[in-house]
C-alpha cells in the first residue's frame, strides 16, 4: 500500500493538464518525448527543482514499462499463479533494481532532497524516494523516507499515517502515535492536498 498511496498522492499533487491532451501515455514514443522536454527545460534552468521531480516521474514511469515489458507480466498479480510463478511484485522489483532509468530517477531525488531550498519540493522528492523504495520491495527504507518527507513538509503527515501496515497516526508537533488497523477496515480515501 506504500507505493499505492504515494502514487496517488503524487498524481494529486502534481497533474499535468498537457498530459491529458496527448494521444497514448503507455507509449515508449510519448515518455521519450516528455523526458526529452523536460531534460531541455533542465539545461536551460538548471535550479528547476519542480521540473526534476517531473522528470523523475518520467523516468520512473519508463522503469516501470520497461520492467513489465521485461518481465512479461501487466497485470498486478500479488500471488504466485498455479505454477509457482514468482510474485508479480517481486518480479518487478527484480527488474527495477537493474534499471538505470530508475537508478537516474533516485539519484535525481536524493538531490532534490537534500539541496533544494524548498521544503515542499525537498518533502516530494522524499516521498518519491518512499515510492521507488516501496517498488523495490525494501518498505522499511521506504518508511524512512516517508518520514523524512513528513519532516520537511507537514502536508505530508496525513499521507505517512494512512500507510496500510504501518499503522501510524500524526500527532501535533510531527510525532507519530503507533496504531493497529483493525482487519477488514478500509483505508480512507486519499485526498487531493490543500483539500482541506
Amino acid at each position: 500500500m506504500l507505493v499505492g498511496e504515494s502514487i496517488m498522492m503524487l498524481r494529486a499533487r502534481a497533474p499535468d493538464p498537457a498530459a491529458s491532451l496527448t494521444a497514448d501515455h503507455n507509449t515508449s514514443e510519448y515518455w521519450s518525448a516528455r523526458e526529452a522536454a523536460l531534460r531541455e527545460r533542465l539545461r536551460v534552468s538548471p535550479a528547476d527543482d519542480g521540473c526534476r521531480l517531473r522528470l523523475i516521474g518520467v523516468l520512473k514511469a519508463q522503469a516501470l514499462r520497461s520492467a513489465q515489458d521485461s518481465s512479461g507480466v501487466w497485470a498486478f498479480e500479488t500471488t504466485p499463479d498455479a505454477a509457482g510463478a514468482v510474485p508479480y511484485d517481486e518480479q518487478l522489483a527484480q527488474e527495477l533494481q537493474l534499471s538505470p532509468q530508475l537508478a537516474e530517477a533516485r539519484q535525481l531525488a536524493e538531490k532534490v532532497a537534500k539541496e533544494s531550498p524548498d521544503r515542499r519540493l525537498r518533502g516530494d522528492a522524499w516521498a518519491e524516494l518512499a515510492l521507488m523504495q516501496g517498488l523495490l520491495g525494501r518498505p522499511e527504507e521506504g518508511m524512512a523516507c516517508m518520514e523524512a518527507a513528513a519532516r520537511e513538509d507537514p502536508a505530508w503527515r496525513e499521507t505517512l499515517a494512512r500507510f496500510s501496515g504501518y499503522g501510524r497516526r500524526a500527532l501535533p508537533g510531527g510525532e507519530y502515535e503507533r496504531r493497529e488497523r483493525p482487519a477488514g477496515e478500509p483505508l480512507p480515501a486519499p485526498r487531493r492536498r490543500g483539500a482541506d
